[in-house]
Order: structure tokens, then C-alpha cells, then sequence
């Protein structure tokens, strides 16, 4: 069993830790939407490769999100309704991946793999390569406070966004990047007592566990498991308790 679930368990246990911290930042800047118009900006990238074997599978999405990435810090600062501008983004991208995949005979396939990834088929390989990816990018976020520009940082933190959405909606798919992001965040800053990034991570952990054993002892698809979890048990938790506004994400 452990050799099966094993590298899934420790890829989502990386997950959470990342995508915690990012949460914590993008529900203060108050563009939570961003994170699946950029991971749909990277699966156009992905259905071009997937299409276009010529083209790398890895900068290909990583270019796709980084300008989905650059047109969400613009639109944060210069338009006044920057969540329409990401909703627009996000319908760009869904419109071009199913205009895309529509010319093979595979894109429904390819499609359903997007969406919620193929954790269950990743090895310890996969863990390895992935890892210094993240260790760069979480000790960028840790830095980005003490970087004196404003603007700079703003850039930096939605590229940073950007490279991390693209690792991880070719691991686990758009929709459990998504519930990482949002869920274990939305439940740490629905509460006062605790500090939110700590309160993040059980949260993440926690509900990734759940949803791969639903996965093992039920037969149900990975991906949607751990999103079921993540929502049923955040959910819950953000409505009991009374929220904290006098606390800035961590």
C-alpha cells in the first residue's frame, strides 16, 4: 500500500506547505480567483505540447502562466475591477484548451487529467525532481516582505504564483490546486485563536490524508477525493468559526 499511495502522500504534503503560504497571500490580496485562471493559462500550455510534441511540456505551460501571471498583476493594479479581469482570464484559457483538444481523438483524456492530475501515478522520481523547485520558491515567499518596492514585489510574488501553479497543476490538476489553495487558507483565517499558517497546514495535511484513503478503500479518482476533503472539511470549519480581521495572513 505505502508503496503505492506513498509518493502521493509526500507530493501533497509538499503541496500543502507551498500552496498554504500562497494562499494565505492571495486571500489578503483579495484575488482568489487568480490561481485558476493562471493554472488554466498553464493548461493551454500543456494542451500546445500535448498537441505539438516539438514543443517542451514543462516551458510551454511555464510561459502560458507566467504572462497569465503578468496580466493578473496588471490588472490588480490598474484596473478597477480586477476580479472581472481574472474571470476574462480564466475563460480565455478554458475556451482555448477545449478549442485545443478538440482536435484529437485523446483530448477528452487529456482533458480529465488537467483537471484533477494522475497523483496515484506518480514516483518517488517525480518527488525528487520537483523538490528544489519548491525549496526556491518558499524561500522567495519568506523574502518578498523585505523587498522595499511595493510594484516589485507585487511582480514577483504573481510570477512566483505563476511558476508554482504550473508545478503543480502538472502533478495534481487544476482543481486540487485550487482546494490547496483556497481551503486550508480560508479555514486559517476564519479563525482568531491560532497562528493561520500552522492552522493552514493541518488543515491541508489533514484533509490530503482523508482523501487518499477515500481514494484507496473506495475506488474513487485520487484528485477528486482529495478536493472533497479539502472542501467538507474547510467549509464547516470557515462558517463556525467568526473571522479574524484584525490579523494579516502570515
Amino acid at each position: 500500500m505505502i508503496e503505492i499511495i506513498g509518493p502521493a502522500l509526500l507530493i501533497l504534503g509538499v503541496l500543502v506547505i507551498v500552496h498554504a503560504q500562497l494562499g494565505l497571500q492571495v486571500l489578503g490580496r483579495g484575488v482568489v480567483f487568480a490561481d485558476l485562471a493562471i493554472g488554466q493559462m498553464a493548461a493551454v500550455g500543456m494542451a500546445l505540447s500535448f498537441l505539438y510534441p516539438v514543443l517542451s511540456i514543462f516551458w510551454t505551460p511555464l510561459l502560458c502562466a507566467l504572462l497569465a501571471g503578468g496580466v493578473v498583476a496588471i490588472g490588480v493594479r490598474r484596473s478597477s475591477y480586477p476580479e472581472a479581469v481574472i474571470a476574462l482570464l480564466y475563460a480565455l484559457g478554458g475556451a482555448v484548451v477545449m478549442v485545443l483538444l478538440s482536435q484529437s481523438a485523446e483530448g477528452a483524456e487529456q482533458f480529465k487529467r488537467m483537471v484533477a492530475g494522475e497523483l496515484l501515478f506518480l514516483g518517488w522520481q517525480d518527488l525528487v525532481r520537483h523538490l528544489p523547485w519548491y525549496g526556491v520558491i518558499i524561500l522567495i515567499l519568506a523574502l518578498l516582505p523585505r523587498l522595499r518596492s511595493n510594484s516589485m514585489a507585487e511582480l514577483l510574488f504573481y510570477l512566483l504564483f505563476a511558476l508554482t501553479v504550473t508545478l503543480s497543476v502538472a502533478q495534481a490538476g487544476v482543481l486540487v490546486v485550487f482546494a490547496l489553495l483556497v481551503a486550508p487558507a480560508l479555514t486559517a483565517l476564519s479563525q482568531r485563536r491560532y497562528p493561520p499558517f500552522v492552522v493552514a497546514l493541518l488543515v491541508g495535511w489533514s484533509a490530503s490524508m482523508i482523501g487518499v484513503l477515500l481514494s484507496w478503500y473506495l475506488d474513487w479518482p485520487l484528485g477528486q477525493s482529495v478536493v472533497l476533503s479539502l472542501s467538507l472539511l474547510a467549509l464547516p470549519l470557515s462558517l463556525f468559526f467568526k473571522p479574524d480581521t484584525s490579523r494579516s495572513p502570515q
